[in-house]
């Protein structure tokens, strides 16, 4: 009856090619009965499917083919859902069938020759696309994401080996034929992606199969599985496809090349992820499979360089870039923490040179995800809590290697005039040095007293140094702009809020002065843990300040005064130190020579200011140096002076008087220069 409706629709209408494909599909299910292996009602489907397409390639009645191909794609998966496992191959066999009918039939060729417009481009255009892909490409890109949807519905949870190597076999097998089959198809070139990336999906869901080929292979005279191996070089192989279809030209070209450096990677680092072969296969031979990858884009890039000169290297950058990421992968298998932090910085810096040397931009891409993951190793894996623990020259190798290759790449990057790039790198080595200094003095101090408390007035210091390095770094990249301008605000405020907390902790529950920690100053005069507690996260504020040009004025001076309120901070627990010790800084008794002390502190800071103001001619610095010299002379007024009697209290307050008028003169005398000053270069 089905047949019959069907050569009746070829000469009078379509409604009875429909009739006749949909009786045809509906017929086993009408007619009913048993069979413990309905597997072969696949076939009879595909032909049926077959024969709606055709009807359609004869008489131009699109929505027939619409219909077989819906139908199709219900009944099969009807059959599949409610009869026996045995069907799943099968089925996964039909769905690939069917993509290829709906590719091949509609254009009446041996090889397709879809034309127009891709739909990729069009369904991602920002503007309204005059001309629609043609039916025929928007039939073939429906069938094709159906295909893949069903297969990872089918495969994607399954412990099955048969079922794994047939997804493997179709979606690989529909990748190949999209590269070889359909390459005089341009309009279908982007749909080589869908199966590529649902190979991808499927391999790393074979995780299930992997384990009982790992756990035999672990027995004893065991041979090496090959599972690895030839999933790999089937990788390998599309990639390589890839390339070819990319060499030939045409408006999808970058889009293969990208494929052909993506696709063999993305296979091996899925199967890295789920499988973890390197226990069973050994971590060198793994990392040989990453370098054989590395190797065979080093020739893609050859190649590519071959074919576009000197003019246009996008396509070998890809093939560089996936090169890069394959070493870098076989370090992470075979390398130790430090090694491997090491490692990956040296790939940064030939990335830099690679740049340099060949004018390579799309390096840059490789830097920044090299510079974020150096970031991501440095503070959380294996980290700072590794650093403070792991072996001295470790963490020396560790963090002072990465800092070395990092301040290598940035004078590279300079050289060649990549602003973007360089901004990155010269932030990274900023933030790399906060973190080399804090990590080496809190090692040296641990290592000096360590029956010192871990979280104490120094170590949150450090803490408070290593964020606010980091946030300065955040904040330092926004001249880069781009898209993760957002995401580094975000970040930079973090992380200076985190360092706000640190040192909020410091000021005051561990603050040497409130006596509210039991741990005490550790060191001689100066040279003690003040430093790293106060001092440094000062030093730390106060070049963000100077270093931040263009960022806005209230956060540039913002951070100079804190800077500089934790430099006075800092200048008087020393004053403290000195003449109390380290274990009697609790606050309020005050002797007078320490008192004194803080008054000559005060004079020297507003005369040191003073003197700057003239050499500089900069009113700012003259204001600011009397107004430390006068609260230097009110202290004096108001407090030292109680502790003195009799001649040596008149003596004083003539002094002070004389030192008054002086400075009054001497105010008077600046300010007469700075009104002189002259307001042109030429004068």
């Amino acid at each position: 009856v089905g047949v019959i409706a069907l050569i009746l629709g070829w000469f009078y209408g379509p409604l009875l090619a429909a009739i006749g494909v949909a009786g045809a599909m509906l017929a086993p299910f009408l007619v009913g009965g048993s069979s413990d292996d309905p597997s072969w009602l696949f076939a009879y489907f595909a032909i049926v499917t077959f024969v709606g397409l055709a009807i359609d390639t004869v008489r131009r009645w699109a929505w027939v083919s619409m219909l077989s191909l819906v139908l199709a794609y219900g009944v099969g998966f009807v059959l599949w859902a409610s009869a026996s496992r045995a069907t799943e191959p099968f089925f996964i066999l039909y769905l690939g069938v069917l993509a290829v009918l709906a590719i091949g039939v509609p254009t009446r060729r041996l090889t397709p020759n879809h034309d127009g417009s891709m739909l990729s481009m069009t369904l991602l255009a920002r503007k309204a696309i005059a001309h629609w892909p043609e039916f025929p490409t928007r039939l073939a890109g429906g069938a094709m994401t159906a295909t893949t949807a069903l297969i990872l519905f089918a495969a994607f949870d399954t412990g099955r080996a048969d079922v794994f190597w047939m997804s493997v076999a179709i979606v690989s097998g529909l990748t190949l034929a999209l590269l070889i089959w359909a390459r005089n198809a341009p309009a279908i070139s982007d749909l080589t992606l869908i199966p590529a990336a649902a190979l991808v999906a499927v391999v790393f869901a074979g995780d299930r199969i992997w384990k009982p080929v790992a756990e035999a292979a672990s027995l004893p005279e065991a041979d090496m599985p090959l599972m690895v191996t030839g999933l790999v070089a089937l990788g390998m192989v599309i990639s390589g496809v890839a390339a070819w279809r990319s060499l030939r030209g045409g408006m999808a070209s970058v889009l293969f090349a990208a494929g052909a450096a993506l696709l063999a990677p993305a296979i091996a680092i899925a199967i890295e992820v789920a499988w973890t072969p390197a226990p069973t296969l050994g971590a060198y031979v793994w990392a040989l499979h990453a370098l054989a990858i590395a190797g065979m884009m080093i020739g893609l890039a050859e190649r590519f360089h071959r074919a576009d000169g000197q003019d246009n290297r996008l396509r070998m950058s890809l093939a560089v870039l996936s090169s890069l990421a394959g070493v870098a992968f076989a370090m992470v298998i075979v390398f130790s923490e430090a090694a491997l932090t090491v490692a990956l910085a040296v790939t940064v810096v030939a990335a830099a040179w690679l740049d340099r040397r060949f004018n390579l931009p799309l390096m840059g891409v490789y830097i920044l995800v090299g510079v974020a993951t150096l970031g991501v190793r440095l503070v959380a894996f294996p980290g700072l809590d590794w650093a403070f623990n792991a072996p001295f020259e470790n963490v020396l190798l560790s963090y002072g290697g990465a800092l070395v290759a990092l301040g290598a790449a940035w004078w590279m990057s300079r050289e060649v005039g990549r602003s973007r790039t360089s901004i990155l790198l010269e932030s990274a080595v900023f933030s790399t040095s906060g973190l080399l200094l804090s990590v080496l003095l809190f090692r040296g101090i641990d290592a000096l007293a360590p029956q010192s408390d871990v979280t104490s007035h120094w170590s949150l210091g450090l803490g408070a140094t290593i964020w606010i390095v980091l946030g300065l770094g955040q904040i330092k990249r926004l001249d880069m702009g781009g898209a993760l301008r957002a995401l580094r605000i975000v970040m930079g405020i973090l992380f200076l809020a985190i360092a706000a907390v640190h040192l909020l902790a410091a000021l005051t529950g561990f603050n040497p002065l409130l006596g509210l920690s039991v741990d005490p100053v550790l060191g001689p005069i100066v040279m003690n843990t003040l430093i790293p507690a106060y001092l440094l996260p000062a030093i730390a504020l106060g070049i963000g300040a100077t270093w931040l040009k263009g960022r806005p004025k209230a956060l540039r001076f913002g951070l100079g005064g804190f800077a500089a309120f934790l430099g006075v901070f800092w200048t008087a627990l020393v004053i403290r130190h000195f003449w109390r010790g380290g274990k009697a800084m609790v606050l309020p008794e005050i002797a007078e020579p320490e008192l004194y002390t803080y008054t000559v502190a005060l004079l020297l800071a507003g005369s040191g200011l003073f003197y700057q103001s003239l050499a500089r001619r900069d009113a700012r610095l003259r204001k600011a140096g009397l107004a430390v010299i006068g609260l230097s002379v009110a202290k004096v007024f108001l407090i030292d002076i109680a502790g003195l009697g009799g001649l040596i209290r008149v003596f004083a307050l003539m002094l002070l008087g004389l030192s008054l008028a002086g400075l009054a003169w001497l105010n008077r005398w600046a300010g007469g220069k700075d009104d002189h000053k002259p307001t042109d270069k030429t004068q």
